[in-house]
């Protein structure tokens, strides 16, 4: 029998992780701006320059030389989010199983923007314009679990579970210096693609049940405010507010088809998910003009969400050498929407690594990310611990070229 799971609670989690790490699906942090930030444990406050700032800090697209456009893509490679082995143990009493459990690769397009130069009239201050297509809550992922008993012919099951959705933008942004050294951005957020569907399929020797579920999103329009200070020769400061916004999750429709029968119905439950405004602040330190540390502080107020769950902060920090060949490095402490059994707040780790390369107008931009965390929770009177175990891989490249839109 399916354990059908419910993508209503599936979709409120998901929004939930979304939000500042950015935004986690248990999968998905909501990692902003391109993959250089990425690299760097996603601080992306004083890292989105030139193009980036569509998807990231929008006071960065003034740090732009000519016309510049970008591709975005990541992909989970490899990943885990279950129990422990003495859940399974105790679960099928003790008998002699076989199990695995895992993610499997999954790629996903994240942005496509380009950004340019505007020149208003004859005003001498410096604007920069944006527009792209923006995946900013994402839940897409895939997991295969596979179950046998070895002392029970034709115990063996096979299970995948996928997701997709939830909300792809269309993203518009204008941004420009107030002084030499401070710049500020906007970006309006306007869903264009949104929705939701899970699906899962069970497979044996002689049986085969498949289970959808497609839920319909309304709302969602944010906007992003973001500033940029060049303090010192050696400093640079930025922020970034995600203003709050809703969602509505309604009109759920199901069908289910195993070797006996089909069947289908609706789903009239209504979801309103409130997400509060979310702040980032990071800076950059130059040790010299090729070595800088960073380091970026976001805040998590869950409990305004949900009271149940405990509100905290993400730290990130990070070191980059630039060159032509760029290398870079981050960690990242994270307060995710869960608790454990005694409903106290779960952390999770992000440990990340990456790679610039610049070749004349070319710009290629990759990083891996391993995120991870763990809690425990009470079954039947027993502890068992839950683990999330995620691999990621981002690539980006963009182009220089000449262009300015003159109005």
């Amino acid at each position: 029998m399916m354990r059908k799971m419910h993508g209503m609670v599936f979709m409120v989690l998901f929004l939930l992780y979304q939000m500042g790490i950015s935004q986690s699906s248990p999968v998905v942090p909501g990692w902003q701006g391109g993959a250089r930030s990425m690299g760097l444990a996603n601080i992306y406050t004083v890292t989105s320059s030139g193009v980036d700032g569509l998807v990231g800090n929008p006071a960065g697209l003034t740090i732009l030389n000519g016309s510049m456009i970008s591709f975005h893509g990541r992909a989970l490679i490899t990943g885990k989010a279950d129990w422990d082995d003495a859940y399974y143990q105790d679960m099928y009493s003790n008998q002699d199983i076989s199990y695995s459990s895992g993610l499997k690769f999954y790629p996903k397009v994240m942005n496509l923007a380009v950004a340019f130069p505007v020149q208003f009239g004859s005003s001498d201050r410096e604007w920069v314009g944006a527009i792209g297509y923006r995946n900013f809550y994402d839940i897409s992922a895939k997991e295969k679990t596979e179950i046998s008993l070895a002392n029970l012919t034709g115990s063996g099951t096979e299970t995948t579970n996928t997701q997709k959705g939830l909300l792809n933008y269309l993203t518009l942004a204008m941004a420009g210096k107030l002084k030499e050294n401070v710049s500020l951005g906007v970006s309006m957020n306007l869903p264009f693609v949104k929705g939701y569907k899970l699906e899962e399929k069970q497979v044996s020797e002689d049986y085969t049940d498949s289970y959808k579920e497609e839920w319909k999103i309304s709302g969602g329009t944010f906007l992003q405010v973001g500033g940029l200070w060049n303090a010192t020769d050696k400093l640079d400061v930025g922020a970034s507010v995600v203003l709050g916004h809703s969602y509505k999750i309604k009109n759920g429709k199901w069908t289910r088809v195993t070797n006996d029968n089909s069947t289908s119905g609706t789903m009239n439950t209504v979801a309103k998910v409130e997400m509060p405004m979310n702040l980032a602040v990071g800076a950059y330190y130059y040790l010299n003009p090729s070595l800088g540390l960073l380091v970026e502080y976001q805040t998590r107020p869950w409990e305004e969400v949900v009271s149940s769950l405990e509100s905290g902060h993400a730290l990130r920090i990070g070191v980059e050498y630039q060159s032509s060949l760029s290398l870079r490095a981050g960690f990242e402490i994270d307060r995710i929407p869960q608790v454990d059994y005694m409903m106290d707040g779960v952390n999770a780790r992000t440990v990340t690594v990456g790679v610039g390369y610049q070749t004349g107008n070319l710009i290629l931009d990759g990083a891996l990310a391993y995120r991870s965390a763990a809690f425990d929770d009470k079954i039947n009177d027993k502890v068992y611990e839950y683990k999330l175990q995620y691999l990621y891989g981002f690539v980006s490249a963009k182009y220089i070229f000449d262009f300015q839109l003159n109005l």
